[in-house]
């Protein structure tokens, strides 16, 4: 009966183990997703951009307030032909997983230089919704607003 006890104990932990691996490995994923996806905002890619972007966009709440938009292929190649240089920063990035979604919080740290010359540097506070979706985590929302000071 003490065999079969510690039996049943080690597998229940074994079990627990891999659950913990599997979660912490799709937080990864969502980690390593957000990742490309800057980075390819960054360097204006919009093929590698829109890889991680929902089946017609996603939606986003801007920091200035304005009503809930649609982001789409269109509305970003349009922005990446724009005339000015961008570096967005993600900081204290956190994931959750919740089986095929995942919510990612952190602050978005905006530089901007404009074709003017002007430079304009923005911190906000960034919630994310994303999906699984044939083996890939995509983007399905935005939310950004100014953080209290």
């Amino acid at each position: 009966m003490k065999k079969l006890c510690v039996i049943l104990s080690l597998a229940l932990i074994l079990c627990f183990m891999v659950s913990f691996q599997a979660q912490a490995d799709k937080e990864e994923d969502v980690k390593t997703a957000v990742a490309n996806l800057y980075s390819a905002l960054n360097a204006k890619n919009t093929d590698t951009f829109v890889q991680y972007m929902a089946p017609g966009g996603y939606t986003e709440f801007s920091e200035d307030g304005s009503p809930l938009f649609n982001i789409d292929e269109e509305y970003i190649r349009r922005g990446f032909a724009r005339d000015w240089k961008v570096n967005f920063e993600i900081q204290e990035l956190k994931v959750k997983v919740f089986e095929s979604a995942a919510v990612v919080t952190g602050y978005r740290v905006e530089t901007l230089a404009m074709s003017d010359g002007t430079t304009q540097k923005i911190r906000l506070c960034l919630s994310m919704m994303w999906f699984h979706q044939e083996d890939k985590w995509k983007l399905a929302h935005v939310h950004l607003s100014p953080p209290k000071s």
